[in-house]
């Protein structure tokens, strides 16, 4: 918090500054403010141990000319005012030329695609502002200035704090948003204004307002608060994340930089003079935008390449995943093909995590994926589908015989022992088989009767099994139906509700809804075992039914207790094809007098496009109600740019397997950083799902990514505890993401010689 105390210190010292009488006393307590700044970037190169120091000793460099300058300038209480002596000058161009230095160095490190967007940045803002100087202060001040040397330094001064404000707006296009970063920029952009303002007063009548001195000193301040901020440390050391897509805000800014130079052209026009700097700068201006949106173009392009490609793949196995697999039996089944599909199944997973935990078990399914690839021709298409499944379209198996002998053959293929470290390792795999277009029309029935295929395997002594019309679609007994019926008629489905945390704040801001089954004498069922059930026996708009008024119920007494908490519910499939849940959720809020921004719901990729045309018009009523939709399970379903344009969505929340990935997969993290970029390019919010621990949260924050939940943050709890829940995460989140990330921490641990 050492910074903030010397926003808070810095910033009275400062207003007192201006508040006092010109003179030695003022004077004094200006340059004090300066020492000290000086001295908290001393202070913050000494805590944080950047690994690129040379930009902050650059910038203490400047901040203690600066301080000097003002010093010599303003004679030190002489009586004949203030006096631009040639050692003030040499004291200021030292100055421009260590901040310049300093914010060049720290743009290096962005990279070489990003510099040269940040160059771009730069010019357009520093070629506008260079249009504002030429008409606001440099003109005038040429002209007061009655030529000699005053008219050099009516030109110098006000090229030097453009090309400043330039480098600024260049460190801005290539740095990710943090609390140091933008005390850094306001830093620079209060100090150039300032000086500005100087250059605009000498032109005119020789008297500078306190309060220009107050915005220079402020600047000081805010340069010293930037070297105490932890995130001074991520800001100087080497940027390897990829690229980012500007944000809305960043090219907002751009935008209006530009619309500086007809400003001035008008200005110009208005005081019967030649708009020379729109004449000579408009080519310019008009040449780097241009560039920029080639760039900016291209990025997004390759973006939307590299996303398609990274959705489509397990990141796991390097294989195809479902979708992909899915897409491919489709099209296959389009042009009337016929082939064999085997879906292999590796049983008893869990117990092999337990033995040789995650990371050797997905290190043996990565070496079974290769094992079956090999065993397979290059026209079969082989794909992982689930955690513990592998997928597989043959055309050479498209009749039983051969599909059997394929199925029996990578069956004994899989089991084949991996050799680790603690002795060889077996598995256990069934293979379940059916024959396209014979036993099924689309990728999707063919996937859940290989399934029933699977599941026969699974009970026979060979461990094989083709798919017959006898497995088809094996409805749930009567009495497991009866049973779910029961627990709805009962009130037996009840909630649990998991935080969702806001990153830049440490507050929860919401919670999710989750169904249990509280079971008579079974205790709490989790959701995967009952919900086939309310699918398959018709049950899914009673269910909706019960889970919404449960929430909104709950929503509603958070309100009346005083602390309000937004509610997301989850839909399925059939429920986008309902017309009427509209009305029943404008039902829902009025009667309990809520605001519809206070429900989230929440559908799966694949849910949306079961129906895409009868699902777009349910969800466009629901957002006509004003309440908020979220995609749910992001990455894994139909993830692309065309779809997201297509629905009225305000959230992602990015599935957990990715996100449980962060730290050590490659992949997973592109998929992260891209869908981040992504929403902030489309203005969408991100929630990061499956949380697992610390060091996750830290890399996300650290991602810009807004919002997460996890049982790293907060497990599910029934309603009554939820208050209690969210103080304990609030007490203890706000301290936490103030720490250094564990890419920091890593540098920190490293030698200094490393």
């Amino acid at each position: 918090m050492t910074w903030r105390r010397l926003v808070a210190a810095g910033g009275g010292a400062a207003a007192a500054a201006a508040l006092l009488p010109p003179g030695p006393v003022a004077q004094l307590l200006t340059s004090a403010v300066g020492g000290a700044a000086v001295a908290a970037i001393l202070l913050g190169l000494r805590r944080y141990r950047p690994s690129r120091p040379w930009p902050w000793r650059l910038l203490g460099v400047a901040l203690a000319a600066w301080v000097l300058g003002d010093l010599v300038y303003f004679g030190w209480g002489a009586e004949d005012g203030p006096q631009l002596s040639p050692l003030t000058v040499g004291l200021y161009v030292l100055a421009y030329g260590a901040v310049l230095g300093g914010l060049v160095l720290l743009v290096s490190s962005r990279g070489p695609v990003r510099r040269l967007e940040g160059r771009l940045d730069a010019g357009i803002v520093a070629a506008n502002l260079l249009a504002v100087a030429w008409v606001a202060v440099i003109a005038p001040g040429v002209a007061a200035a009655d030529g000699g040397s005053a008219a050099v330094v009516a030109v110098l001064y006000p090229l030097a704090d453009v090309v400043l404000m330039g480098s600024a707006a260049r460190l801005g296009a290539v740095t990710r948003a943090s609390a140091g970063a933008r005390l850094l920029l306001g830093s620079v952009v209060l100090m150039a204004a300032a000086d500005v303002g100087l250059q605009v007063v000498r032109a005119g009548d020789g008297v500078m307002p306190r309060a220009l001195q107050l915005g220079w000193v402020l600047g000081y301040v805010l340069l010293g608060a930037a070297a105490l901020h932890p995130s001074m440390r991520e800001l100087s050391d080497v940027d390897l994340t990829p690229d980012d897509v500007p944000s809305r805000r960043h090219m907002g800014v751009l935008l209006a930089a530009a619309m500086a130079l007809p400003g001035t052209a008008v200005v110009q026009v208005a005081q019967g003079e030649p708009p020379w700097a729109a004449i000579v700068l408009a080519p310019v201006v008009v040449a780097l935008v241009g560039a920029r949106v080639i760039l900016l173009v291209g990025r997004l392009a390759r973006q939307a390449a590299e996303l398609a490609e990274l959705v489509d793949t397990d990141h796991g196995t390097g294989l195809p995943n479902a979708r992909r697999f899915g897409l491919d039996l489709d099209a296959l089944l389009a042009t009337s093909g016929s082939a064999g599909v085997l879906v292999v199944g590796i049983d008893h997973l869990a117990e092999m995590t337990e033995l040789v935990g995650r990371a050797k078990r997905e290190e043996v399914l990565r070496a079974t994926g290769a094992r079956l690839r090999a065993a397979l021709g290059p026209t079969a298409v082989l794909a992982r589908i689930t955690e513990s499944t592998f997928a597989v379209i043959d055309q050479a198996a498209a009749a039983p015989a051969p599909a059997l002998v394929l199925a029996e053959q990578l069956r004994t293929i899989a089991e084949r022992p991996h050799a680790l470290a603690d002795g060889p390792l077996a598995l256990e795999v069934a293979v379940g088989v059916v024959l396209v277009p014979r036993d099924a029309g689309t990728a999707a029935a063919a996937l859940r009767r290989a399934e029933s295929a699977l599941d026969e395997a699974r009970e026979r002594p060979e461990h094989l099994a083709i798919f017959t019309p006898e497995m088809a679609e094996r409805l749930p007994s009567a009495a497991a139906l009866r049973e779910v019926r029961v627990a709805l008629d009962q009130g037996e489905i009840v909630l649990h509700f998991q935080p969702q945390l806001h990153l830049a704040t440490g507050r929860v801001v919401g919670v999710e809804a989750l169904a249990r089954w509280q079971h008579p004498t079974r205790g709490l069922v989790p959701p995967a075992e009952f919900l086939p059930l309310v699918e398959r026996g018709d049950l899914v708009d009673r269910f909706t039914a019960r889970v919404l008024d449960l929430a909104l119920d709950q929503c509603a007494r958070w309100r009346d207790a005083g602390r309000p908490l937004p509610v997301a519910v989850n839909l399925s499939a059939r429920n986008l094809l309902d017309p009427r849940l509209p009305a029943a959720v404008e039902l829902g809020l009025a009667t309990r007098s809520l605001q519809p921004a206070w429900l989230e719901l929440e559908l799966t990729e694949t849910s949306a496009m079961a129906d895409p045309e009868r699902s777009r018009h349910v969800l466009d009523d629901l957002t006509d109600l004003g309440v908020a939709l979220a995609i749910d399970d992001y990455g894994t379903g139909y993830g692309s740019l065309t779809y997201l344009r297509q629905l009225s969505v305000r959230r992602l929340k990015i599935d957990r397997s990715f996100v449980a990935g962060l730290a050590s997969d490659a992949a997973s993290r592109s998929i992260v950083v891209s869908t981040l970029d992504l929403a902030r390019d489309l203005g969408l919010d991100v929630v990061a799902e499956g949380v697992e621990d610390d060091d996750t949260l830290l890399r996300l924050r650290d991602l810009g990514c807004p919002h997460a939940q996890g049982f790293g943050i907060g497990r599910p709890v029934p309603a009554g505890d939820v208050l209690d829940l969210v103080a304990r995460i609030e007490e203890r989140m706000p301290a936490l993401l103030m720490q250094p990330g564990p890419v920091a921490r890593a540098l920190d641990l490293m030698p200094p010689n490393a």
